[in-house]
């Protein structure tokens, strides 16, 4: 049987007893040197996931026949950065985005815009449909911004393809709403939405107005985020979120996730509530996609890192995919933090927004300053009116920031085994931990769990009393129970409540079922 080992003594014997004053928290010297490491082995994958024909980057290890316009902007700004720090040469990176934008010229097009799905091995010039969506379309003309503004030589062609492009067609004047699909077989936008709500479109929206053909005076302002139980973390690769409306947005919506770990006792977070999740796990939204929580890395950069250490302990880093022309490992694109499951494949569009994710964070924001140099991008940032006394709004940012507080701690269960379905036989391992997410100490607080069969009869059970420092987590206990005579198919529960001066706060229950040796 192949066991999940999810080692948290691994994952948490650094930050348990570490206690941040307050977030955002910087990383120190050897979490960044971590995270640096995690950055250019990240890259090592991404740097394989294209086609020696057409130049044009893979959709993923098992869609290399394909890929999508998002991929494209994304791996165009991946080369920059990765020429910017030395991870390839300026003549290679050259020549692989001329072989890109030369495949580009080759596919339909509606005036420079792209369907979302392209074909990639550079056999096949069919668009794969013909429709797409102005969100993920976005991240192209982003892309070759960056390529405009790091290399010179190719500023020329750059301006060309970002110059066709009808921006004015994506605008309804008369009710001041943008359109967020289009088709380039009939030459069309559709579907109108209010820029105003939708976060999705803001990069969109930001060239809309650099270009002239939208109002400034279309940009929201600040505003109070939706109550949500769960959200997108949208991230902005491109556009620096700190001090902005978006950016707030995005920060609450980390923080929401973080919450929400906590609430349902999961090690790790990273959701993407707008995937299509069956309706029966919804609630809990099994799946965790390690790029997420990248995009929260301006806000919450030590809660990522612990997030990625988890995720690594869980088995989210996947060996090199056959094939690929050197040994690398990177992040599968989702695993199920209920049952330890994970892809099988690497999405290059999530390897490439955990690259630029980590590169913005580590080397002084470069991705967002080199996007913020081209002169597209300038001109978009003098004409909208929250770009002014911007660090007067990143301070009010980073306080809100660090008024964050969660009142209550929170309780959950690591296992050494599969979670749910360990196999007869072997010795039932787990601990129980407490974390908090308070800026202030909490007290008085303790765990009561019972381990019992269907029958009712008790094999374990203990109440652990505890303390917490502001921010900090810690193991209660550990449980080790033989299971040798044990038959497949029987069903244990474990349950547990958190109570404070002996009142119930909170109540876990988990059924663990043991199954067949494979």
């Amino acid at each position: 049987m192949k066991k999940l080992l999810v080692a948290v003594g691994i994952m948490l014997s650094v930050v348990s007893l570490v206690q941040a004053a307050s977030w955002p928290d910087n990383l120190n010297r050897n979490e960044r040197r971590r995270l640096g490491t995690l950055m250019q082995n990240t890259w090592e994958g991404l740097d394989e996931m294209y086609s020696e024909v057409s130049g044009l980057p893979y959709e993923s290890t098992l869609s290399r026949s394909r890929t999508t316009s998002s991929t494209v902007g994304l791996y165009l700004a991946s080369l920059c950065a990765a020429n910017r720090l030395g991870y390839i040469q300026e003549d290679e990176a050259v020549q692989r985005i001329e072989r890109i934008l030369s495949s580009l010229d080759t596919l339909p097009h509606w005036n420079r815009i792209y369907p979302d799905v392209l074909p990639a091995n550079g056999q096949d010039n069919d668009p794969i449909p013909g429709d797409g969506t102005l969100a993920s379309y976005m991240n192209l003309p982003a892309g070759i911004m960056v390529v405009r503004a790091t290399f010179p030589r190719l500023a020329r062609r750059c301006t060309d393809i970002l110059a066709t492009i009808p921006w004015d067609a994506f605008y309804d004047r008369e009710t001041r709403r943008l359109y967020r699909r289009f088709d380039i077989d009939k030459s069309s936008a559709r579907d109108p939405t209010d820029p105003a709500t939708d976060d999705g479109l803001r990069l969109a929206h930001f060239l809309m107005i650099a270009t002239g053909k939208v109002p400034p005076s279309t940009w929201p302002e600040a505003r109070e985020v939706t109550e949500t139980p769960l959200r997108p973390i949208y991230g902005s690769l491109f556009l620096d979120p700190r001090g902005t409306c978006f950016g707030k947005a995005d920060m609450l919506a980390a923080w929401r996730q973080i919450e929400h770990a906590l609430n349902i006792g999961s090690p790790a977070w990273g959701w993407d509530p707008e995937a299509r999740v069956p309706a029966a796990e919804a609630p809990t939204f099994p799946l965790v996609h390690p790029y997420v929580s990248a995009q929260a890395l301006p806000f919450f950069p030590r809660e990522v890192l612990n997030n990625f250490e988890a995720l690594e302990e869980m088995g989210a880093l996947l060996p090199p995919a056959r094939g690929l022309r050197k040994s690398s490992a990177g992040y599968c694109d989702h695993i199920n933090w209920r049952t330890g499951e994970r892809s099988r494949y690497y999405s290059t569009d999530h390897q490439a927004r955990l690259f630029l994710a980590m590169a913005n964070y580590l080397e002084r924001s470069l991705v967002w300053r080199t996007f913020q140099s081209d002169p597209l991008a300038r001109t978009g940032l003098r004409l909208k009116s929250e770009c002014r006394s911007t660090e007067y709004r990143r301070t009010l940012m980073r306080k809100a920031i660090r008024s964050l507080s969660r009142k209550t701690p929170a309780t959950f269960w690591w296992f050494a085994t599969d979670s749910l379905m360990p196999v007869a036989g072997d010795l039932l391992q787990a601990s129980l931990w407490a974390r908090s997410l308070s800026a202030q100490p909490l007290k008085g607080y303790s765990e009561r769990w019972r381990l019992t069969d269907r029958a009712g009869r008790i094999l374990g059970e203990g109440e652990e009393p505890f303390d917490l420092a502001p921010r900090e987590t810690r193991k209660l206990t550990d449980i080790m129970i033989p299971t040798s005579r044990l038959r497949p198919g029987v069903i244990w529960t474990l349950k547990s409540q958190l109570l404070q001066d002996g009142q119930e706060l909170a109540t876990m229950e988990k059924d663990i079922r043991f199954r067949r040796h494979d």
